[in-house]
């Protein structure tokens, strides 16, 4: 009798689990004109669509799939539902290079003219807004970042606003582009410096052109106790450090490749709950170490 029943609960789950949702969600079909005239442009380029993150919101993606179906050109990102492994660090810092979360972080995020020239670098000729993604006050704040920084959109209407990036001279060093995973907490002031505290694992992300070396400079600061905190670049540990009070780190040197690396940070005791081990809090963060002035140091040249 048991059995039966379960059978029977089993089907009926299966069953709602292959339900298509209706009415079938769709977009509509007609593409706008100025798609057409990038067709025709012969130059190799690629378009920024946005917004690529949070990577849940994948109607922006899908449209700039249909899009490109016409003009032909690279894309940024480009998924139906799961982000292909790998991915999801240079999307979210070619994204937060226009739309910077914050001013001020614990890493370095990039003025204006840095942001124009990663653009340029990474011969992103133009940058579209996708509306109703986010939420119309988002919209809003994103249209007037993307105003500031590369001028009035030439092409604006209910569904999107295109813009053109400007063309300007590119010098120097790369940098890389760099973002954070989830598992760090918002931006708040430590001694005057911004500062973010890690559940108890989060990446740091680095985008890169070319391959360089170089060494990791850091500031942290433990919840409760000394706390150890590993250090892993693609998969190689380059660093366990033992944070017992606010002290400043540098790791060894070490290789990031062109594309996306990811630099693993784990702290082995993991994370406490303030609220639940010291009195008075309601802190209810699950907090490990916090950490600030987070800096790449070039160490090309440097075997060790």
């Amino acid at each position: 009798m048991t059995a039966g029943w379960l059978v029977a609960v089993f089907s009926v789950l299966i069953l709602f689990d292959c339900v298509v949702a209706w009415p079938f969600p769709g977009m509509e079909a007609r593409v706008p004109d100025f798609y057409q005239r990038m067709a025709q442009e012969p130059r190799d380029f690629a378009v920024l669509d946005l917004p690529q993150w949070p990577t849940w919101l994948r109607e922006a993606s899908n449209r700039a799939m249909y899009y490109q179906t016409v003009h032909q050109h690279k894309i940024v990102g480009g998924y139906v539902w799961r982000l292909p492994e790998g991915l999801e660090g240079g999307m979210k810092a070619l994204q937060e290079s226009v739309l910077p979360p914050v001013t001020e972080d614990m890493i370095p995020r990039p003025s204006p003219e840095e942001a124009l020239q990663a653009l340029n670098r990474y011969y992103i000729r133009y940058v579209v807004l996708h509306k109703g993604v986010w939420a119309i006050e988002e919209d809003e704040e994103a249209l007037a970042t993307l105003g500031r920084l590369l001028g009035e959109p030439f092409y604006n209407d209910q569904r999107l606003a295109a813009f053109l990036v400007p063309e300007v001279e590119v010098g120097g060093k790369e940098e890389g582009l760099l973002a954070l995973s989830y598992g760090w907490y918002q931006v708040e002031d430590a001694d005057g410096y911004p500062a973010r505290w890690l559940k108890d694992e989060g990446i740091l992300y680095v985008h890169r052109l070319t391959e360089g070396r170089y060494r990791l400079r850091l500031a942290a600061y433990p919840f409760r106790g000394s706390r150890h905190v590993q250090v892993n670049v693609n998969g190689q540990a380059v660093a366990d450090f033992e944070v017992t009070n606010w002290q400043e780190f540098v790791t060894t040197s070490f290789t990031l490749a062109k594309g996306q690396n990811d630099i693993v940070f784990r702290v082995a005791e993991g994370c406490e709950v303030p609220a639940e081990v010291e009195v008075g809090s309601e802190d209810r963060r699950c907090l490990s170490v916090l950490f600030q002035r987070m800096e790449l140091l070039s160490a090309d040249g440097d075997s060790g």
